[in-house]
């Protein structure tokens, strides 16, 4: 059986004063460190989970943006497109009035070349058919 001697509430004694020793200086100490790396570790995956949250909003306002400017851009490009078929359909006009007035100069300085010859044609076929007549008629009469 057990004995309840003197030494054995020394020894409880003893025993409760270094537990109670070692929870102070080394159960509490672990405990807090366990428990504020746990803590880092909970703020760091909220952290993380709050940025990407973050990066998720960034991508699709990015991906507004880039519609947006797409539109914009199409827009841009359209309008512009019309701008220059109307700057070419203004240039091919004015080319055709240019050409319609240099082919109207050139007809009508064709048409007075052409009256010129016709009046130098006359002028030598008139002048070759009286020699021919004073031919004829020279050698007629010889």
């Amino acid at each position: 059986m057990v004995e309840f001697t003197g030494w054995f509430f020394v020894l409880l004694l003893n025993f409760l004063i270094l537990m109670y020793v070692l929870n102070i200086l080394l159960y509490k100490p672990i405990l807090n460190i366990l428990h504020e790396r746990e803590q880092v570790k909970l703020d760091t995956l909220n952290e993380a989970k709050a940025l990407t949250v973050k990066k998720d909003a960034a991508i699709e306002s990015l991906k507004k943006d880039l519609s947006f400017a797409h539109d914009l851009a199409k827009k841009e490009f359209s309008k512009l497109k019309e701008e220059g078929l109307i700057k070419q359909k203004e240039i091919i006009g004015k080319a055709q009035e240019e050409a319609n007035k240099r082919f109207s100069a050139a007809a009508k300085e064709i048409a007075s070349e052409v009256g010129k010859v016709k009046s130098t044609l006359m002028t030598e076929i008139n002048t070759y058919a009286e020699v021919i007549i004073d031919k004829l008629v020279y050698e007629h009469r010889k």
